[in-house]
């Protein structure tokens, strides 16, 4: 059938920081792996992921999956993907 290869996205809860706003998490740690300097001369912060290393623009989101790993998101992206929990969510991770 045309719909056999066609998956809807689970409705879990996600934990995620707005990097703009923090650069640690409610525990006090720091959201990022390390800080590199560019050949621009500015600094990037980045998180090494499953996929290998990522910078984390100030826009971005950091949303930790749920085995716990860590991923950056663009402002954008994030807000077309998630919204604010509410008491009707599953609760998951």
């Amino acid at each position: 059938m045309e719909n056999d290869n066609l998956y809807v996205k689970k409705p879990i809860t996600v934990k995620a920081f707005d990097f703009s706003k923090t650069k640690t998490d409610e525990k006090g740690r720091d959201l990022f792996d390390g800080i590199e300097k560019r050949k621009d001369g500015k600094h990037w912060h980045y998180i090494n992921t499953l996929e290998g290393k990522h910078y984390i623009k100030p826009n971005y989101f950091v949303i930790f999956g749920i085995n716990g790993e860590r991923y950056p998101c663009k402002r954008d992206i994030f807000f077309k993907t998630y919204a604010p929990k509410n008491d009707e969510c599953m609760d998951i991770i």
